[in-house]
């Protein structure tokens, strides 16, 4: 019976929500039709679109303050003239976010160390060129101050913020619905209302390799798997089933796979950990989220299980992987947005008896760090995304204060622009003195010393393959056990039934 089960560590991945008092409350979410997520998360703060008279607001609120908040009384960041569509936390600076709007403008904040204790109205940078509503933006996964923004107009532009001007414009022909970086930010991709799935080369603009994507009407998503060619896509069918698709951008006349989900009428959202290529599907108005395993072999995406809740979702935002609880094997956190004023926060795990570091679950994940200046980038150099392991100590140094994974605190400045000055003149001084510039030295990699011989090593690798298949076969046999304990009790039934039987035919 055993051959028949899928062996993974991730076949029990369970999602459950934090307590009430864990949680934040006392908001209402906006009720924009936009197909926003309307929620952003960091290390430091979650920041929310909430319904507000007039628009052109959102909040920023402390990450390690649960609690209820009077959203009449509380800060907000102000500045837009119309409705905020999307919001985005730089990933290299967590006191750095960008917001779209309705009016047309980008706008980027910079959050004052202490968080935001008055309303905020002016902003650090206005980045200006779309002709109608901003709708989606999106970092670039390595070159810091690189961001990419998609309009109602059916331009995506990719802007260098610091200078708060457009490098790259990318044409389309209707309203764009979606945009994905690939993992080290080397392509573009993103789906439009013309149902055809788009991948640019952002170093050179122009064409895209283009192709048909879902056929049915309502809006589709696009991810990047963790690779430059495959791609994840989720939108709905001709039947207007929701379904799921897969492709490789290299030949993508068609899916290489395809899967109907069900015909709910809520648009689904994709979200991906590349780490544990875990997928979770969930869709606007549902209040279920499904979760997935993603694969190298057919049939390439596995079912695992669903996370139910009464409340429907109106939007999520994701904990960023080097924050999560690795003491309670946690892999995944949502910030599930609520029709009613409040925010679930969800956690998805992997049972494990051991309170000891779980290695195999936590792979060396992404840092929060630039790797490449974009002026190196769009020269054509490639980069890969900074990555850093988390601490194998007892409860693991991606807990939720981060301690291990968080990169050296420094004051942010309150200006893009007088950053980039200020390293200018840094490096000038430093040239003059006839020394390497601080500026561009690159920070030293922490090396573990290790005090083991290679033939320890080779045993030690040994032992931790050993242990992992002894568990598989152990969760195996649970599962067989199970299954025969069932048939035993339904065996026993029918017993019980048939001596129930006979006596009564003694009596006669």
């Amino acid at each position: 019976m055993s051959r028949f089960v899928r062996s993974s560590k991730f076949r029990h991945v369970n999602g459950t929500a934090f307590k009430r008092d864990d949680s934040y409350e006392g908001f209402q979410v906006t009720r924009s039709a936009h197909d926003g997520d309307f929620c952003a998360v960091n290390t430091k703060y979650i920041a929310i679109i909430p319904e507000v008279a007039g628009g052109g607001a959102f909040f920023v609120h402390p990450l390690d303050k649960p609690g209820r908040f009077d959203t009449a009384k509380y800060p907000r960041v102000s500045g837009h003239k119309a409705a905020v569509n999307d919001i985005k936390w730089n990933p290299f600076e967590d006191d750095l976010i960008a917001s779209a709007s309705e009016d047309c403008v980008v706008k980027l904040w910079q959050i004052p160390d202490e968080g935001v204790t008055e309303t905020m109205t002016e902003s650090v940078a206005d980045l200006q060129a779309h002709q109608r509503k901003v709708t989606h933006l999106n970092w670039h996964p390595t070159a810091e101050f690189l961001l990419a923004s998609g309009a109602a107009d059916g331009m995506a532009m990719l802007w260098n913020v610091a200078q708060e001007e457009v490098i790259t414009e990318f044409e389309h022909p209707d309203n764009i619905l979606s945009m994905s970086w690939s993992l080290h930010g080397d392509y573009l991709a993103t789906t439009c209302k013309d149902k055809r799935i788009r991948v640019w080369d952002p170093r050179k603009g122009g064409d895209a390799v283009s192709f048909p994507g879902h056929e049915g009407s309502k809006a589709s998503h696009v991810v990047y798997l963790n690779d430059d060619n495959r791609l994840f896509t989720a939108g709905s069918s001709r039947m207007s089933e929701r379904q799921y698709a897969m492709w490789d951008s290299r030949k993508a006349t068609k899916p290489f796979t395809i899967e109907m989900i069900d015909t709910s009428s809520g648009v689904l959202h994709p979200y991906y950990d590349p780490d544990t290529n875990l997928m979770f599907l969930a869709g606007k108005g549902d209040a279920n989220i499904r979760y997935y395993e993603i694969v190298n072999e057919s049939p390439y995406c596995f079912y695992i299980s669903t996370y139910s809740s009464k409340a429907a979702q109106r939007g999520i935002g994701i904990l960023p992987k080097r924050a999560v609880n690795t003491s309670k094997c946690e892999v995944f956190r949502m910030y599930k947005l609520l029709p009613t004023p409040s925010c679930e926060i969800v956690s998805f795990t992997v049972p494990r008896k051991s309170d000891l570091f779980q290695d195999d679950l936590y792979p060396p994940c992404y840092s929060g760090e630039p790797s490449i200046s974009i002026e190196d980038f769009m020269g054509g150099k490639k980069a890969k995304c900074m990555t850093k392991k988390f601490a194998g100590s007892k409860g693991g140094g991606g807990s939720k204060k981060t301690s291990s994974l968080k990169k050296e605190d420094h004051a942010p400045k309150s200006k893009i622009k007088s950053k980039i000055r200020d390293d200018a003149d840094e490096e000038e001084e430093a040239d003059a003195r006839g020394k390497y510039s601080v500026a561009k030295a690159a920070p030293p990699k922490e090396e573990p010393v290790v005090m083991t011989s290679s033939a320890d090593k080779a045993e030690m690798e040994r032992l931790k393959e050993a242990v992992a298949k002894l568990e598989m076969e152990n969760e195996q046999l649970k599962e067989e056990n199970d299954t025969l304990t069932k048939e035993m009790a339904v065996r026993d039934k029918k017993i019980r039934r048939l001596e129930r039987q006979l006596d009564e035919l003694d009596r006669v």
